[in-house]
């Protein structure tokens, strides 16, 4: 857990610092996009075969390498003297990243009895929301001390101790002897439909979720008139609350509700929920709680998927590749969702279509979240 929340807070440690590192090294906002998407870059595009491989070389020894990549990409980067320095150690944090999330829930796995399984990789599903939040709330004190160099400094030095503290933790711990990526468990993986549908749902509900979580910030700003600083404090909130609704959505799961139905109720409300925060129809102070509810409702998905990528994986030999096909989705999702609703609210001429988006994502989900209940019934 405490791996996804320091490879979690890498993530988070970039949207703070961006006017102040785009003003040092001279870079374009488009430069500085690519500087804080890459990590969902290159997850979208490798989750399944760092999976497949962190499979073969087992869990442990895939976290060490993962913890190592990030800390070593964290001291680069704080060096860097101008874009492709900074983006080189980004893409080595980016790998990092990917071999944390896809190792972690198998150690979980390992780590549980089988009843608790699904309560241990539910609450697992909490480590994104939880560690960016506690980069952007430790940011504002953290920048005017340290600026932006040192506070990449400090997350290299803090990843470091932690490596230390695993090593010396999980010494106990056996992998598999090393080899080769083995491709056969790329196609068992490939094979599962469950997977697939997981994968999907999870890309929906991220493209929804990063999208609100980007461009919030700005609309609150422009359309109701709040400061930077209060600003600032609400989106840190607004991304924590996501945590909570994974652990709602890990309740339900441990009191028998189907992981079909969790994503399904979680899809029709953000529906409506989450295309409301955009839509100018509330004044004052409603679209931060419109926020509130969606990240907390939306939350649920998160933990349904997850766990749903631990059970249909075809043996548990096969669970980082798993969970590495549906990070691949959600990675995916947090890759689009910021351009798309952009691309929605420029196309047409202002926020009031931006509800569309969210009508139809959450229409798809709710589609893919009936026929996975046949897939599910089928197990």
């Amino acid at each position: 857990m405490t791996a996804g929340f320091v490879a979690a807070m890498q993530v988070g440690k970039v949207p703070p610092a961006l006017p102040v590192l785009r003003a040092e090294l001279g870079l374009s906002m488009v430069s500085g996009g690519w500087v804080a998407s890459l990590f969902s870059l290159v997850a979208a595009m490798l989750g399944l075969l760092a999976g497949t491989v962190g499979d073969r070389l087992g869990g442990r020894r895939t976290l060490l390498l993962a913890l190592a990549c990030l800390s070593l990409g964290s001291f680069a980067g704080g060096v860097a003297g101008g874009l492709n320095s900074l983006l080189a150690a980004r893409l080595l944090e980016s790998l990092g990243f990917v071999g944390v999330v896809v190792a972690a829930p198998s150690l979980i796995v390992a780590a549980t009895r089988e009843k608790d399984r699904r309560l241990a990789v539910g609450v697992w599903s909490c480590y994104l929301p939880v560690g960016f939040a506690l980069m952007l709330l430790a940011s504002p004190v953290a920048l005017p001390l340290l600026g932006w160099r040192g506070l990449w400094h400090a997350n290299g030095a803090l990843l470091a101790l932690f490596l230390v503290i695993f090593w010396l933790a999980t010494r106990a711990l056996s992998d598999p002897p090393p080899g080769d990526a083995h491709w056969r468990q790329l196609r068992d993986v490939l094979r599962r439909p469950g997977l697939w549908l997981f994968a999907l749902c999870f890309l929906l509900y991220s493209l929804q979720w990063f999208a609100v979580m980007t461009w919030l910030p700005s609309y609150l700003v422009d359309k109701a008139d709040m400061g930077a600083e209060r600003v600032a404090l609400i989106t840190a909130i607004v991304v924590l609350i996501n945590a909570a609704g994974n652990l709602a959505g890990t309740w339900a799961l441990q009191r028998g509700v189907a992981r079909w139905v969790l994503i399904a109720v979680s899809s029709f409300a953000s529906a409506g929920i989450g295309g409301a925060v955009f839509s100018g129809f509330v004044t004052a102070d409603g679209p931060l709680w419109l926020a509130f509810a969606y990240s907390l409702i939306s939350g649920i998905t998160p933990a349904a998927a997850l766990t749903g990528a631990v059970q249909h994986a075809p043996s548990p030999f096969h669970v980082a590749a798993s969970n590495g096909l549906v990070v691949q989705g959600a990675q995916g999702g947090s890759l689009l969702g910021p351009p798309v609703l952009a691309l929605v609210v420029t196309g047409s001429g202002g926020w009031q279509h931006a509800p569309w988006l969210f009508a139809g994502a959450s229409a798809l989900a709710l589609l893919l979240a009936l026929l996975l209940r046949k897939v599910e019934r089928r197990r």
